[in-house]
């Protein structure tokens, strides 16, 4: 696959990466306060879940697999500003994880982390933002 092929699909995975794990950090906390859930946020919850299963999850695969491949293909693995880049997307790749965790113990009826769910959408802009400036400046 050539570099603007790989490019275009990394741009769209991210995209959709991004935005589902900004649905996830921002939809957690009210599910989380309003435990025991009725039914109509268990229904959210189940949503919520599937749309991560469904969309986010395969679209973080993508951003992983299309980043991989450009780095290859233009030999960036011995620059400092893809180091970088990849330190803060395994973050978010375990940020994501982490907040999986918190809608299964949701799910469960147990409450999650506050903490993380407060700090979660403020981690989430910060990484992107600076893996942004990473990927247009290369310094």
């Amino acid at each position: 696959m050539n570099y603007a092929a790989l490019l275009l699909l990394h741009l769209l995975a991210v995209a959709a990466f991004i935005s589902g794990l900004f649905l996830l950090a921002l939809s957690l906390p009210g599910l989380n306060r309003a435990l025991p859930l009725d039914d109509a946020r268990q229904a959210e919850l189940r949503r919520l879940r599937r749309w991560t299963l469904f969309v986010t999850s395969p679209a973080l695969l993508l951003v992983w697999a299309a980043g991989l491949g450009m780095a290859l293909e233009a030999g960036w693995f011995v620059m400092l500003w893809l180091k970088l880049k990849v330190a803060l997307v395994v973050g978010l790749s375990a940020l994501h994880g982490l907040l999986l965790g918190a809608a299964r113990r949701i799910a469960a009826g147990r409450p999650a982390r506050p903490g993380l769910l407060r700090a979660a959408p403020w981690l989430i802009a910060a990484a992107s933002l600076i893996i942004l400036v990473l990927v247009t400046a290369k310094p």
